[in-house]
């Protein structure tokens, strides 16, 4: 009677253990209620982070936010490809201190970062962060923001202080 307890502990806890574990990216955060569409990301929003600003700096760059490490313990992927782990890492960051009271934005516009200010209030990039980070998106296909993707060639030009 034990042995038969035991094989059906052991046969059925990892159903309960890795419940919702998987690596679905529009899975809403801890105590957020929210989720972020991981497709509107990796078309328009990670694109910004690899660009240089009119500051003549990327996030990603090394020295800022280029991985192993980065900056505290954000860090993001420059060349991440499409669908890739690396792009999911940068996805997971990113959500993260966008639904965190939008740290993202507030660190770069200056406010208690390092490397001062990469963005300004109201530029494209700006914009387009913000637009994002208020889509709720529980599925299905993503809806487009509000004023469009930002052009990658426009972002040395129009992203920055």
């Amino acid at each position: 009677m034990h042995l038969l307890r035991l094989v059906l502990l052991v046969a059925v806890a990892p159903v309960f253990i890795f419940q919702g574990c998987d690596s679905t990216s529009n899975e809403p955060l801890p105590n957020s209620g929210q989720s972020l569409c991981f497709d509107l990301y990796e078309m328009c929003i990670d694109p910004i982070f690899h660009n240089l600003t009119n500051t003549g700096n990327s996030c990603s760059q090394a020295g800022c936010h280029n991985p192993p490490i980065g900056q505290d313990a954000f860090f993001l992927y420059p060349a991440a490809g499409m669908g890739s782990a690396e792009m999911m890492n940068n996805f997971n960051q990113v959500e993260s201190r966008t639904l965190n009271n939008n740290l993202l934005l507030t660190k770069a516009t200056g406010n208690a970062h390092g490397g001062g200010a990469q963005l300004r209030v109201g530029d494209i990039c700006y914009n387009a962060i913000q637009e994002w980070s208020v889509i709720s998106f529980s599925g299905g296909v993503c809806p487009p923001l509000p004023s469009g993707c930002p052009n990658p060639a426009a972002i040395p030009i129009s992203c920055g202080p």
